[in-house]
């Protein structure tokens, strides 16, 4: 039955003159042992391979995937990996589609879309905004730089190979909370101001910097010379520091309070800074004229200890009898 729906659906495409027949498989299990992973996979390569079989030429199957919802043990395309290798199964109008909100999280999408474009594997996208699963939010709406990433692979491709990548961008939302025009103008108008940005970027410079090693060596250069200037630049936080040193206490030479002021010592060990800043706020505080000098950590950890000696003296008093 699902075979011939699909059928239907490219006959319906054909006749419309529409290229792009693009299915979404929600197939999968929500319980270990209930299905049989395997034969599902073969079912798929049976059925990808007849509906490849029918469609006309010009036409394009696109395989979407997602790694969970509604199924949540195991989802029959659950990654691109997947799909890809049930596009190559089925036959050479069989490509992949990308839906953005069909990763987890933190995943690197321009990765999977820099795979696809070099493997001449990739049909389409269905564009969304996401923050925990599909939420199927406005594009851009949460990580706009997300999607120029994935703008900027693709435009890099088209300069390195001097074609055009044959791509459908399509939009797929959830417009529930918010008035659709509202949404799709919005969609609409930041998707071009991205995918402006990235043709706007000088890929035979950017490479040329990349081969060289330019970027990441003065990126961090510059980042080190800015703060040694902020901190010559900034008198006030220096004299601070300076008073520091001279109230420094046993075992925490000046000297290195010196290096810190002027970042030496912080950019070689951050950490340092930290503890400059617990020392400098709890000297303040006195018990029995004693001054406190204990890293922050360290007075955690004793604090921690002494709740659990108090728990336990507390729970060995209830057995006395």
């Amino acid at each position: 039955m699902a075979i011939d729906h699909i059928l239907e659906c490219v006959a319906i495409a054909e006749a419309l003159h529409s290229r792009d027949v693009s299915p979404w498989f929600a197939d999968g299990s929500n319980y270990p042992g209930t299905q049989n992973i395997r034969k599902r996979l073969r079912f798929f390569e049976e059925g990808l391979k007849e509906i490849h079989a029918s469609l006309k030429p010009g036409q394009r199957l696109l395989v979407e995937y997602k790694p969970f919802e509604p199924a949540f043990y195991h989802t029959d395309i659950a990654d691109w990996g997947m799909a890809y290798l049930l596009a190559k199964h089925a036959g050479p109008q069989t490509l992949v589609l990308v839906d953005t909100g069909h990763h987890y999280q933190a995943q690197n999408i321009e990765q999977i879309v820099a795979w696809l474009l070099h493997h001449q594997m990739i049909g389409g996208f269905h564009f969304n905004d996401r923050r925990y699963a599909d939420d199927d939010l406005t594009l851009g709406s949460i990580d706009p730089y997300q999607v120029f990433r994935i703008f900027h692979e693709i435009r890099m491709y088209e300069w390195e190979n001097d074609v055009t990548a044959d791509i459908a961008y399509m939009v797929d939302q959830s417009h529930n909370l918010k008035h659709k025009m509202e949404a799709m103008i919005q969609t609409a108008c930041t998707a071009q101001e991205l995918y402006a940005r990235a043709a706007l970027v000088d890929h035979g410079r950017l490479a040329k910097l990349v081969a060289a090693g330019v970027l990441a060596g003065g990126r961090g250069t510059d980042i080190a010379r800015r703060v040694l200037d902020g901190c010559e630049a900034h008198r006030e936080g220096m004299e601070s520091c300076q008073g520091l040193a001279r109230r420094s206490p046993p075992g925490f030479p000046g000297k290195r309070l010196r290096g810190a002021r002027c970042g030496r010592e912080a950019s070689a060990e951050p950490w340092r800074n930290g503890e400059l800043r617990l020392r400098m706020r709890l000297r303040r505080g006195r018990i029995g004229g004693l001054a406190w000098h204990f890293r922050g950590d360290v007075l955690v950890g004793f604090l921690v200890q002494l709740f659990h000696l108090g728990e336990f003296l507390l729970g060995a008093g209830r057995f006395v009898p």
